[in-house]
């Protein structure tokens, strides 16, 4: 419902006054801590691939990568683009 109420262009962005990023997130990494704890050893894998097109100036919206002379796209855990 908050998110609904986010994104309604009606309310407009600053009409949830408080609501910040860092709050809505804040009870998720809480979470994420404790049941983090409960094990002697967590592994944090993620598994994004990068794809450099550089050389392949026909490709149009690629966006830069490790660096701006590096360009491409990064693969997030589904295969969507991350950026483009």
């Amino acid at each position: 419902m908050l998110f609904r109420a986010y994104q309604d262009s009606s309310v407009g962005v600053g009409a949830i006054a408080g609501v910040t990023a860092k709050k809505v997130l804040q009870p998720h990494i809480a979470c994420t801590e404790r049941r983090a704890r409960a094990h002697p050893r967590v592994l944090c894998i993620q598994d994004t691939s990068e794809l450099d097109y550089t050389g392949k100036t026909h490709i149009e919206g690629l966006g830069p990568l490790n660096y701006e002379a590096r360009r491409g796209l990064y693969l997030g855990n589904q295969g969507l683009p991350l950026h483009a």
